[in-house]
């Protein structure tokens, strides 16, 4: 049986939403203001999440790949994006957008036929 991949795309509006909603439950101290800006660390793929100022500058939100992931997992269970609960889940970028890559692996054995590949043979 195949396997399968399926890349699910998310804009920065939808990660900072899912991000600030998800610290909050955490008990964060998230400032009540509106997500201006998002830096990606490419190297780590943490999230920084710069908001709009005022009278006192609000500090940004900071997240390590393992906090943008567990947030966007609820922002999907939130937003009835549905997942597959024994997919591997693995948050990926593609230019400038973060997105998760779903692996959902064939649940058959592997062939115990031998291939063998002999380059060009279909003419």
């Amino acid at each position: 049986m195949p396997s399968e991949y399926r890349l699910i795309f998310f804009d920065p509006g939808e990660i900072a939403k899912g991000a600030v909603e998800w610290k909050r439950a955490q008990g964060a101290r998230v400032p009540d203001r509106k997500v201006v800006r998002m830096s990606i660390d490419r190297s780590n793929l943490g999230v920084t999440f710069h908001f709009a100022g005022g009278g006192d500058k609000a500090q940004p939100l900071v997240l390590k790949a393992e906090d943008v992931t567990a947030a966007l997992l609820v922002y999907c269970r939130r937003t009835r994006i549905p997942l597959p609960m024994r997919a591997a889940k693995k948050l990926v970028q593609f230019d400038d957008q973060l997105a998760f890559m779903i692996s959902m692996p064939s649940e058959s054995d592997p062939p115990s036929l031998g291939v063998e590949y002999l380059g060009n043979a279909m003419r």
